[in-house]
């Protein structure tokens, strides 16, 4: 393996220089045209930011007036442009805007529901224009009438370019080197690489085109750091954390430079940890920052609005949590937040929507015994709700395609899965998506960037 410390960044751009590369460019540079499409091809990823919020309505209609915005659907294009219009000063765009929405490719109860409130409210620049309703009705007719649609613009129903990679990343015990990735077309899983990994239990996180596997356990738990580069296949060694850790929560905070990874928790020799230590990618070292509240193995981990959110876990001694609390970097500051309604130990978490949730991993009952539960929090009400029950249970991997959540794999008792389901929102049930090659418990999964396993980004 090479040596760390020879490595050289590889200029892929984050989140937020995409978004100053889009804000601050003139139109038909080079730059500016591979970040509009950078941020096309990440659209669900690229509108969690505040940044989105702050586009300009140029900006925003020369995003949306493409067939390839990366979205599962429509109405994962139009849930952020609703934040976007509550802003004041983009209210009066709200007609140019609307002409570049596929309103009639919506779900009939989305275009009722969320749709048709929006089209009725007198923010435009001129009350009495209608046109945001001529849409609405527009719309109707398309699903009500399919005989008159000749006579329709069909450029609103014809749904965006989905596109997506999303890879199954390792395992706690079993497979822990396999790597399968998700093909939108075919719907299927196909094993896309299998690493020379000798570590179980590990932490996982993608710096740019490198997923990083921190901690685990070897003979003995250990503090050693690996990455491996998806593109070239490079295995290489990274600086060692300070302290061991077994099974820690690993977050990435990408939106801004420098690229900042951290290892949360986790246990040491038999002992949870409360500590937690933060890499960043120019000084390539760990140091140590603000442990948490409570001490928490087999904690579930998670970002949104670059605030690291933590919860559940073990204390080592078999009393499992279901307390949670959150860190900003910027303070350096841990806050404890309402609990969810389940104590869980040895789950993953997933964010989408400006939402939380928290899948399966294991509860106490007669024994330890693995959930088929999951429930979402609401960072603004700070409030959790129980969701419906997934036919699958215990460590289940989740994870989030163009906003809509799945998950793969998990199992109990030594009887790892390979199944998966995917949730829709607007019936609120789970239905059957394609297994995995490759059973195992404990899945990490890594949303790429569209283009990072082909090309560099934003260049």
């Amino acid at each position: 393996m090479a040596d760390a410390s020879e490595e050289a960044v590889t200029p892929i751009y984050t989140y937020k220089e995409c978004y100053d590369l889009i804000n601050s460019l003139p139109g038909g540079t080079p730059k500016s045209d591979n970040a509009f499409k950078w941020a096309r091809h990440n659209y669900a990823k690229f509108a969690e930011y505040s940044a989105f919020e702050e586009l300009s309505a140029d900006d925003l209609i020369e995003l949306l007036h493409h067939d390839e915005v990366n979205a599962f659907n429509e109405e994962t294009v139009f849930d952020p442009i609703l934040r976007w219009l509550a802003v004041e000063k983009n209210k009066i765009w709200k007609l140019d805007i609307m002409k570049e929405v596929r309103i009639a490719a919506v779900a009939p109860k989305y275009l009722l529901d969320v749709v048709e409130p929006v089209c009725w409210e007198e923010y435009t620049a001129d009350p009495k224009d209608p046109t945001c309703r001529r849409y609405y009705h527009n719309a109707i007719i398309w699903h009500l009438l399919p005989w008159r649609r000749d006579s329709i613009n069909n450029r609103f129903s014809i749904p965006r370019k989905y596109f997506s990679r999303v890879l199954a990343v390792g395992g706690w015990d079993k497979a822990t080197g396999v790597i399968e990735e998700y093909d939108t077309n075919s719907k299927q899983w196909t094993e896309l690489k299998t690493m020379n990994i000798q570590r179980t239990f590990y932490g996982v996180g993608l710096v740019r085109d490198k997923l990083m596997f921190i901690g685990g356990r070897l003979k003995s738990h250990v503090n050693t750091v690996e990455s491996y580069n998806i593109v070239t296949g490079e295995l290489r060694k990274e600086s060692s954390m300070n302290e061991v850790r077994d099974c820690p929560g690993v977050v990435v905070l990408d939106y801004e430079q420098p690229i900042t990874v951290y290892a949360i928790g986790g246990m040491k020799n038999k002992d949870a940890l409360k500590t937690v230590e933060k890499w960043d990618e120019e000084s390539r070292t760990w140091t140590y920052v603000a442990p948490m509240n409570e001490a928490r193995d087999g904690l579930g981990v998670v970002t949104l609005n670059n605030i690291i959110y933590a919860c559940g876990g073990n204390n080592g001694n078999n009393e499992y949590h279901k307390s949670f609390e959150s860190y900003d970097p910027k303070t350096d500051k841990w806050t404890m937040r309402a609990p969810m309604n389940r104590k869980r130990s040895y789950f993953k978490m997933a964010t989408v929507g400006g939402m939380i949730y928290a899948f399966g991993g294991y509860g106490m009952g007669y024994g330890i015994v693995g959930l088929h539960t999951w429930e979402r929090y609401d960072p603004i009400t700070d409030l959790w709700t129980e969701m419906p029950k997934m036919e699958h249970y215990a460590a289940v991997g989740p994870g989030v395609m163009s906003g809509r959540i799945f998950y793969v794999g998990g199992g109990a008792n030594q009887s790892a899965q390979s199944e998966g389901e995917e949730y829709d929102n607007n019936k609120g049930k789970w239905t059957k998506i394609a297994k995995l090659n490759v059973a195992r418990e404990g899945i990490t999964i890594v949303n790429v960037p569209y283009e990072l396993l082909s090309t560099q980004l934003c260049q």
